[in-house]
């Protein structure tokens, strides 16, 4: 099983052979910094080798915005 607990920017939550993926910055509406970066780069390698996982969603915690508006 892997773990994920070591993300600071990032949760993940399994079941059914789905992760669910948190962005989880969302006193700053969920904006990349640094940190949140590098781990985006490394959990779809951790995912990846993750058995118990065949999809994944991406979504972001208790923010206004996911994603910027259409204009």
């Amino acid at each position: 099983m892997t773990d994920y607990s070591h993300y600071e920017c990032l949760t993940v939550e399994k079941a059914d052979k789905l992760a669910t993926v948190t962005l989880n910055r969302p006193d700053s509406l969920n904006a990349v910094n640094p940190q949140m970066h590098h781990e985006l780069e490394r959990i779809w390698v951790d995912l990846t080798e993750d058995a118990d996982v065949n999809a994944i969603l991406l979504t972001g915690a208790r923010a206004r915005h996911f994603a910027p508006a259409e204009m």
